[in-house]
């Protein structure tokens, strides 16, 4: 008898997809605040600070260091027009990274997704994993999961691009961020211009996954 996946064994073929495709895999935990390969100032800055300015410096070669870190500052603040964040004719150019286990606590909330997608420091994406093995895990509880997120950890969804949900049968959902709402069987849904079909291979996944930011 083969055995039952697990979600730690989904969530490692997923990091398999995304190496693939050439992210660099970083473990949640190992670059928390405070740990010796530390990657965040704080549970509450959902953005790669270091990747963010080495991006800014790297596709801005032509501003000076004040201006960079002005980009920076107004980034956080979530308006940046002066600066280039990304580098869409030469997307090599550009740090691809998936994060598992993230852990972004805003005020009493304390959360971890299972995968957050960034690029150049900036999370873009976020999966969520359910047991394969646990029939009442569904797209559905899914789905619950990631409005939880929207609404205790709003700030790791204000530069979100896509939202991936992944339920035991290994079928996805993929949507934008204004995800439509939608009852139990899928049939009433306010924004139908929004909501991509759900799929039964990887390969929509890993097609819309793909660096590329065109």
């Amino acid at each position: 008898m083969i055995p039952a996946l697990t979600e730690s064994d989904l969530e490692q073929i997923v990091l398999g997809w995304f190496g693939e495709l050439g992210y660099t895999i970083l473990h949640g935990p190992e670059i928390a605040p405070e740990t010796p390969q530390s990657e965040r100032s704080s549970y509450s800055d959902p953005l790669l600070p270091a990747r963010v300015q080495s991006a800014l410096s790297r596709l801005n070669p032509h501003l000076p260091p004040e201006a960079l870190e002005e980009a920076f500052r107004k980034l956080t603040r979530i308006v940046s027009d002066s600066a280039r964040l990304f580098d869409l004719a030469n997307l090599e150019n550009n740090d691809w990274v998936v994060v598992n286990q993230l852990t972004v606590v805003e005020g009493h909330n304390n959360r971890r997704p299972d995968i957050v997608i960034f690029v150049n420091g900036i999370p873009l994406g976020v999966i969520e994993l359910k047991n394969p093995g646990d029939e009442k895990a569904t797209i559905w509880s899914a789905f619950n999961q990631l409005q939880t997120y929207k609404e205790q950890i709003p700030s790791l969804f204000t530069f979100n691009e896509l939202l991936v949900k992944l339920e035991w049968q290994m079928k996805q959902k993929l949507a934008p961020l204004l995800f439509a709402e939608e009852d139990r069987e899928g049939a009433a849904k306010k924004r139908k211009d929004i909501v991509s079909p759900a799929v039964s291979s990887d390969a929509t996944q890993k097609k819309a996954c793909t660096p590329d930011l065109r």
